[in-house]
């Protein structure tokens, strides 16, 4: 990765953690349902990136964000479970001609299904680990899980607006 590349990944991460801490820190739907929107850094990273870096990269970004909500561990954790899966799940999607060299998970470039495909599953995933770790209680199994849902489903329609709005498209 150039310099130049290196500084618009840097200003990308920049973005996505203020609009997280800033504008999204108390932003809910549909009475539980919350944007994470600082996982779109971690899936949103060149295909090549490695999972050290990524997994470096998600107990930051996620300790930064338990350091902004008040909570220590819980995006933490969910980070770093979300960076460690992410190269495993994105290989298990590789059509059989292999990805383009350099190429990135965007939603212009891959295409709508391609991208739910992607995102949706680990985003729950994310967003289970982040809800019942925080909850610690069994009995609240079925709202835990609307949270989760809910969350999911909110957080990956603010990543397709604004991948819509804000990049660049191939289509």
């Amino acid at each position: 990765m150039n310099n130049k590349n290196l500084v618009v990944q840097y200003i990308f991460i920049g973005i996505y953690l203020l609009l997280q801490t800033v504008f999204l820190h108390n932003v809910m739907l549909f009475n539980g349902a919350f944007c994470f929107i600082y996982v779109a850094i971690l899936l949103l990273m060149p295909f090549a990136t490695n999972t050290m870096t990524l997994l470096v990269m998600g107990f930051v970004i996620g300790f930064f964000v338990d350091m902004s909500y008040g909570v220590l561990g819980i995006h933490a954790a969910a980070s770093v479970l979300l960076a460690y899966l992410r190269n495993w799940y994105i290989k298990r999607l590789e059509p059989n001609s292999g990805y383009e060299g350099g190429a990135e998970p965007f939603l212009s470039k891959m295409g709508l299904a391609w991208f739910a495909q992607y995102t949706l599953p680990l985003i729950f995933l994310h967003h289970i680990v982040v809800f019942f770790v925080e909850v610690n209680n069994a009995s609240l199994f079925f709202i835990t899980l609307w949270k989760v849902v809910g969350s999911t489903v909110f957080t990956f329609l603010v990543m397709v607006l604004i991948q819509y709005i804000f990049y660049k498209r191939n289509i």
